[in-house]
């Protein structure tokens, strides 16, 4: 199995993004991705992911803020606010109780 790292640099954080989809210390709410999930890929240019395509989560580390995905035969693992900004990560964000 092939492995990619999406190094930060290659997409800086834009005004307006964090690094985290939810930070760890946020009381309000949390993000919970369970590994083996599916993500969908909401928009085109990274790593030739496809709009639309659900892919599996391989692992995601909250406190870290980063989170791999698996396409094919490789793992590809990338920071938090990459994931948010090409897939569809609003939908793990979950309100605390």
């Amino acid at each position: 199995m092939a492995y990619l790292k999406i190094d930060p640099m290659d997409y800086p954080l834009v005004e307006g993004e964090q690094w985290w989809v939810v930070h760890p210390n946020d009381a309000t709410c949390e993000l919970k991705i369970v590994p083996g999930s599916p993500a969908v890929c909401k928009t085109k240019g990274i790593e030739a992911f496809d709009i639309g395509t659900a892919y599996r989560v391989a692992s995601v580390d909250e406190h870290s803020g980063w989170i791999s995905i698996l396409k094919d035969n490789m793992v590809c693992e990338m920071p938090l606010y990459i994931f948010a900004r090409f897939f569809d990560a609003t939908a793990f964000v979950r309100i605390r109780r």
